[in-house]
């Protein structure tokens, strides 16, 4: 019997069925093992103190998984395990509902996602229409650190702590209303400039491109009357409205929460102040300007017996070659202005409830050249050349004509613009200790200090919080006892509340802490030297007033 061309060839076809059925089968395994990963576990996730999370450590879901695959908390003894112990991930509902016990709808939020002592940001989320937000976290994740970003919905920053599998967290949002806010002078002439609000969450500035509320801080600008106010909440707050006017000053008007509803019109009378300021007007008379070379003012109060300083960089050319520096209390102040390699500098007595006019005369001024160097001979980049004022630098410092000089990835810095009169700089840079160093300047010539030396700074400080609330953030800074520079150092605190600066100059300091939203300080003023390079400091925040929304 002669066989057939199909059946000749059927134990071949079966073999390669077989081999694909197989080779569907392998992959599927493989696949079904890896969706079982928790998230973050291929190519893993790493989460820092101020970073951003990475994609692996969350993503956001449209719906739970089946509820057989979900497990909340569990009763069990101790010494039990129960389905906690085996967590491979973590999911947290986030239902956010109004004062009524109603959805808000869509609210936009921030959210920082902690593990240990370290937290990372995520980037801005929204709720679906219900408010509600779910999500699939690392199994690393331990808590998260919620509060609002959004115009019309406000929550104040609390923190949760994960303990199960799945993690259900209901937060009650207020409703932002718009105002109206009318200001004038009590003879009529209509209020534009600077305002500063406390005690709200008014967002003085607008929603960028994507939606994401911008926080503008809590100074905006009134350039109409009257001035639309978004994002206000219906609470107790105070205007700080500061006039440059002569005679003046900051004028503080309170705010009862009776006032505030949606479409509400604030109207405000601003008088003269009790203590007139002054102020100074600086004239250029005919100086030209190069189009896109900014200019410097430093105004140094000489009455204080620790000094204030008023000190700006400015980007534009003065409008009408005049630039108003105000206010001014009614003391003596040293003025320099610098452009480019020309100099100004004089001493103004500002009269109480007047601007009082100086003419700015420029002169060639002086040039100074350092190379700063390591102990061990090596270019020390962005280090600082400086005037000797009096203030702490903060890092990473900038080029300021007249003022500061910082250096290359050579180690040399030139500060340009000094007066003639100035007999020391500064050299400093960060973990290093300063140096005072002699110098005679000559107008319109370079003078060469050479190179120098730094040495590396010993000082360290061990800051603990006490009485720390558990749904707070805290921030601490070392700065100038007289809070004049050090700003750079600003840190968030960790969960165990405790910080620890290292290589720190030997000098004096203010030890300062609060929220990390900011308001009231807690401090205490300590002093690094030769004979103590240690301290511990404890700041007891228990005494801070509640934040608001809280």
């Amino acid at each position: 019997m002669t066989e057939s061309p199909k059946a000749k060839y059927r134990p071949r076809g079966l073999f390669l069925v077989f081999l694909l059925v197989s080779l569907l089968l392998s992959g599927g395994i493989w696949l079904t093992q890896h969706r079982q990963q928790p998230l973050g576990s291929r190519g893993g996730y790493t989460l820092g103190n101020d970073h951003s999370a990475s994609q692996n450590s969350y993503r956001v879901l449209d719906s739970l998984p089946p509820r057989s695959n979900v497990t909340t908390e569990q009763p069990g003894n101790a010494g039990e395990s129960t389905a906690d112990d085996q967590v491979n991930h973590r999911y947290l509902k986030l239902t956010l509902i109004d004062q009524s016990g109603n959805s808000p709808g869509v609210v936009r939020l921030r959210l920082l996602l902690l593990t240990g002592e370290k937290h990372a940001g995520m980037p801005n989320l929204v709720t679906n229409e219900e408010g509600t937000l779910l999500l699939e976290l690392a199994a690393k994740i331990d808590g998260v650190i919620a509060s609002s970003n959004d115009s019309r919905h406000y929550f104040g920053q609390a923190t949760y702590l994960l303990s199960h599998e799945l993690d259900e967290i209901e937060l009650v949002v207020e409703s932002l209303v718009t105002v109206e806010l009318s200001a004038s002078y009590d003879d009529g002439l209509a209020y534009t400039g600077r305002v500063g609000c406390f005690g709200n969450s008014i967002r003085p500035t607008v929603s960028d491109e994507n939606g994401n509320w911008k926080s503008g801080g809590n100074e905006f600008s009134v350039e109409t009357t009257p001035c639309p106010l978004d994002g206000i909440r219906c609470t107790d707050f105070r205007l700080i409205f500061r006039s440059t006017r002569p005679g003046y000053g900051n004028y503080v008007e309170s705010i009862e929460a009776s006032q505030i509803y949606e479409g509400a019109r604030i109207n405000v009378i601003i008088t003269p102040s009790k203590t007139p300021t002054g102020g100074l007007e600086l004239d250029f008379g005919d100086q030209t300007w190069e189009q896109g070379e900014p200019w410097y003012y430093e105004v140094l109060d000489l009455t204080r017996d620790m000094p204030g300083k008023n000190a700006a960089r400015m980007n534009h050319p003065p409008q009408d070659n005049k630039h108003l520096v105000t206010p001014l209390l009614d003391h003596e102040f040293s003025v320099r202005v610098t452009y480019k390699d020309l100099v100004w500098q004089s001493v103004v007595s500002i009269e109480r409830g007047k601007n009082t006019t100086a003419k700015v005369e420029f002169t060639t001024g002086c040039t100074a050249g350092v190379t700063l160097l390591d102990e061990q001979g090596n270019p020390l980049y962005g280090a600082v050349i400086h005037l000797d004022s009096g203030s702490y630098e903060d890092y990473p410092a900038t080029t300021l004509a007249g003022s500061r000089g910082v250096s290359r990835e050579d180690g040399r810095a030139i500060i340009e613009g000094v007066s003639s009169d100035v007999r020391t700089l500064v050299v400093e840079a960060q973990g290093f200790e300063p140096q005072t160093v002699n110098v005679v300047l000559s107008p319109g010539m370079l003078s060469d200090i050479g190179p120098i030396h730094l040495t590396r700074a010993e000082g360290v400080v061990t800051v603990r919080l006490l009485n720390r609330r558990p749904d707070c953030g805290y921030t601490v800074m070392l700065i100038h006892p007289a809070g004049k520079g050090g700003k750079s150092t600003r840190t968030n605190v960790p969960v165990s509340g405790e910080m620890v600066f290292e290589a720190l100059p030997l000098r004096a300091y203010m030890i300062a802490t609060t929220y990390e939203e900011g308001g009231r300080i807690v401090s205490q003023n300590i002093t690094l030297s030769e004979e103590t390079k240690s301290a511990v400091v404890e700041l007891d925040v228990g005494s801070l007033p509640e934040p608001t929304g809280k």
